[in-house]
């Protein structure tokens, strides 16, 4: 899971964002289009990743992210909307 992925398919239209993947558990999400970076820490279970967003020192939000059997692909499930979006590995 180590590296960079990209959001390749949003169905709400979120802002588009990048995730890095970083030795020791660390996260970092930037936003593409102003590169506003927040980061975190991981842990990478069975089957998903938890991922603990950190904002000014204080937990901002918890992600769950899960993945198929290639691993070539991490889908974020809205449980606002019901829709998934996905993000590809570039790195």
């Amino acid at each position: 899971m180590l590296g960079e992925w990209v959001m390749t398919f949003d169905p709400d239209g979120d802002t588009e964002d990048r995730l890095t993947f970083l030795k020791g558990g660390e996260f970092v999400t930037t936003e593409t289009a102003s590169g506003e970076k927040i980061k975190g820490m991981y842990s990478v279970k069975s089957d998903h990743i938890k991922v603990n967003l950190i904002y000014q020192g204080k937990l901002f939000m918890k992600l769950k992210l899960t993945f198929d059997k290639v691993k070539d692909k991490l889908y974020y499930y809205s449980s606002e909307t019901g829709n998934t979006a996905y993000y590809t590995k570039i790195k």
